[in-house]
């Protein structure tokens, strides 16, 4: 379903008048998808949700079950515009996916619905602690880093609380929107899926990082590589390496490891 005047519509006037201005276009990138998936446009979608908060508890749910869906469409057969190699691909990655269905949460949650969430709940375990270090320790940390990718590493494990794991499974996609915009020192938001639990939360990150992972992308851009949507944020480096090819947790962990913890601690 295609809409020309989708700003026009009270249902998304009234959400878009909550969210923050860096966040609105991808927000409303979501919103567009989920009409189309839908068949309804705004207006209907809340209508529809109304209607079903009045029926038993045993009938309610429909709203639910269509956001599961989305996702799931999203992630196994959405087909993307962009061609690599002279083919579009099908399916979006798990953080893009996750961040396009939070904005269709966000906007059930603004116009009076919030939607029940099915997601399982994070526990916290030993490896998977965020990394937790003062501001003055970072900087040093920054200063004794030998590239750009593990500068950018530290500062987005420092402000956005990322664990390792998580870090590493970021695809450039769940960041390039934001990064295009003119940010005037707003926070980038992040939405991310931690794999074990598969639990979707938002995160933000700052200039100090945006700055970084910006260098960081450009060097690799610099170096001939064509980043997609699905491109991994963080890469293997090194000259027997694969262009393109994934940082492991192991990798972040080992770096991590070599740092100079004694001259900055």
């Amino acid at each position: 379903m295609a809409l020309n005047n989708f700003d026009e519509f009270e249902e998304v006037k009234k959400w878009l008048s909550m969210v923050k201005e860096g966040s609105k276009r991808s927000y409303l990138s979501g919103i567009r998808l989920y009409v189309g998936f839908r068949g309804k446009n705004p207006k209907e979608l809340i209508d529809e949700i109304e209607e079903d908060r009045k029926k038993s508890r045993r009938e309610r749910g429909k709203p639910e079950q269509k956001a599961e869906e989305f996702y799931q469409y999203l992630l196994n057969n959405y087909v993307t515009r962009r061609e690599v190699k002279g083919e579009r691909r099908k399916g979006l990655s798990k953080n893009l996916s996750a961040m396009y269905t939070t904005s269709i949460r966000s906007f059930y949650r603004r116009n009076g619905y919030p939607l029940m969430s099915k997601s399982k709940r994070g526990v916290s375990k030993k490896e998977n602690r965020k990394m937790s270090m003062t501001p003055k320790i970072v900087k040093r940390l920054i200063d004794h880093a030998t590239t750009l990718r593990d500068k950018a590493i530290i500062l987005f494990m420092f402000q956005g609380g990322f664990d390792i794991s998580t870090l590493s499974s970021i695809d450039y996609g769940d960041v390039a929107r934001e990064l295009d915009e003119d940010r005037d020192g707003d926070p980038l938001m992040i939405t991310v899926v931690r794999e074990k639990e598969e639990v979707e939360y938002f995160t933000f990150v700052g200039k100090d990082s945006i700055d970084a992972i910006k260098a960081y992308l450009d060097e690799r851009k610099h170096k001939g590589e064509e980043l997609t949507y699905q491109s991994p944020l963080f890469v293997k480096e090194g000259k027997k390496k694969r262009k393109g090819e994934r940082i492991t947790p192991n990798l972040v962990q080992n770096m991590l490891r070599g740092l100079p913890w004694h001259l900055v601690l």
